[in-house]
């Protein structure tokens, strides 16, 4: 199967497993809110993420290990692919015990800093619920997916996460309809997730001859302490809004930003969907030198990106809160409409995806150190904006602190990548930006008073993202064809050629 193949497969299994992933996210809180509660919903996103902050004992090695395998994998070079994934089963190994230990300080320290509507035990024993899945997640099939993933294979693991996600789905909703408690629905939802690493174990039992404890050396993963610090400030800002507003408000704002994270995380997983089978790729070409064909290829996806960021999270910033009004109707219990905040998050998870391109590249190339300090950066920035501005500003506090954070890193990738790594100056890049910002504002000009619609039903809603959509569109349209006819005909042209 040459490349163009396995990026079709990718990124069409990649789609249809965020379709469903969305599809979940959309049913299955909704009906926690009516059965539960907002607090109860506050209470799951906000120990979900605590114990997100699991995956920094993954350490970044997941991305790393990838980096290394893409260059044997290219060359067939086994015994090399050996070494690298013994290095990483040592690691993982190392690393449980920490895991172990973490989730323990969490049941026992995090019940004392919550609000007293609940009991100890309440909360103790829903946070072992919901760990069981992690333990399966990051230490059962790590390993197995970076292997599949490194080899273009992305799309066996899409599929199993796909099916999974629906079986999920299916039993959440009998859970919640026939009076099950919170306990319950969490610990069943670990258990059909654990389907996930135990199915990528025989596949790549079947598939590859795998010497899990091949000796070396010299250390076969490079730069692996470097991408344990891109990979903890990761962590930090993808957790830091829940983890500020656990401390300094209540679980109520909480529940509130979890609800417009389901719609702009959901849309961040399509775009990053759009362009699964994008990494391997890069890596490939690297590891045998296709320069030109990088270059090219690169200029295509980042076009592409820049249009199709833009014009969903756009119209995520008109209709994210006549989505929300439906979303919880008849739920009193929390104003859940705000529109600013509805625009900022849109703005800063619109600014999230715009850099997947530049830092999928840098990952592919193997530079963590280089761009580590950056990383660091982007997490202090996040960390200090959000916790100086939620005192007044509440939700938009950590919004701001977001958006100036990503930001910055939007910038920094950007010119890393070409500069380091394509070998390129930056005013095409910086025309993107511009015709970003110019489309973005427009549209939500031109849209200002679709922003505060309050919509009764779905139908209403969906007529008016219908009106919304067609209409953004259009402006996006006549935009492109005025400022980037070069990049239309490039597109049209590569579409001939061969990955």
């Amino acid at each position: 199967m040459n490349r163009r193949k396995k990026f079709i497969y990718n990124s069409f299994s990649s789609l249809i497993k965020q379709l469903i992933g969305l599809l979940s996210t959309l049913i299955l809180p909704r009906m926690m809110l009516v059965a539960y509660g907002s607090e109860v919903n506050g209470l799951v996103s906000s120990i979900g993420q605590f114990l997100a902050l699991i995956s920094l004992f993954d350490a970044g090695m997941g991305v790393v290990i990838e980096a290394s395998l893409y260059k044997p994998l290219a060359l067939k070079d086994n015994l090399e692919i050996n070494r690298v994934l013994s290095s990483g089963k040592r690691f993982y190994n190392k690393v449980v015990l920490l895991l172990l230990f973490y989730v323990v300080a969490i049941s026992l320290f995090y019940p004392t800093f919550t609000e007293k509507n609940f009991s100890f035990l309440y909360i103790f024993i829903l946070i072992w619920a919901i760990s069981i899945n992690l333990f399966g997640q990051y230490y059962f099939g790590v390993l197995n997916g970076v292997l599949i993933s490194a080899d273009q294979k992305s799309y066996i693991f899409n599929w199993v996460y796909t099916f999974a996600t629906l079986a999920n789905t299916v039993l959440s909703v009998f859970l919640i309809k026939i009076g099950a408690s919170i306990h319950i629905v969490e610990l069943v939802s670990s258990i059909v997730f654990l389907i996930r690493p135990l199915l990528l174990a025989v596949y790549v039992k079947r598939n590859y001859n795998i010497n899990w404890s091949e000796k070396y050396d010299g250390e076969p993963i490079k730069q692996k302490w470097n991408g344990f610090t891109q990979h903890l400030a990761t962590i930090v800002v993808g957790n830091t809004d829940v983890v500020v507003l656990t401390f300094f408000a209540s679980l109520k704002d909480i529940s509130i930003y979890t609800i417009y994270i389901i719609v702009v995380n959901g849309l961040k997983e399509l775009v990053a969907s759009s362009m699964g089978g994008v990494k391997s790729i890069f890596g490939d070409m690297l590891a045998k030198k296709e320069r030109q064909k990088l270059f090219v290829f690169f200029q295509a996806v980042e076009f592409v990106s820049h249009w199709l960021v833009m014009f969903i999270y756009t119209a995520s910033a008109i209709l994210i809160v006549p989505f929300v009004s439906v979303y919880t109707k008849g739920i009193h219990d929390a104003n859940y409409i705000n529109i600013m905040f509805g625009v900022l998050i849109s703005l800063a998870y619109a600014t999230y995806c715009l850099r997947i391109p530049y830092n999928t590249l840098i990952m592919s190339a193997g530079h963590f150190k280089e761009t580590q300090n950056s990383a660091l950066v982007e997490a202090t920035v996040n960390i200090v904006i959000s916790v100086l501005l939620v005192f007044k500003f509440g939700l938009v506090g950590v919004a701001m602190g977001t958006l100036c954070a990503m930001i910055y890193r939007l910038f920094s990738l950007s010119l890393y990548a070409n500069k380091k790594i394509l070998q390129k100056n930056n005013f095409y890049t910086i025309k993107l930006f511009i015709f970003d910002i110019l489309y973005f504002v427009f549209c939500n000009i031109v849209f200002k008073k679709l922003s505060v619609t309050i919509c009764n039903s779905y139908l209403d809603w969906l007529l008016l993202s219908l009106k919304t959509g067609v209409m953004t569109f259009a402006i996006m349209t006549i935009l492109v064809s005025l400022f980037f006819r070069g990049e239309i005909k490039l597109l049209y042209n590569y579409k001939k050629g061969t990955l």
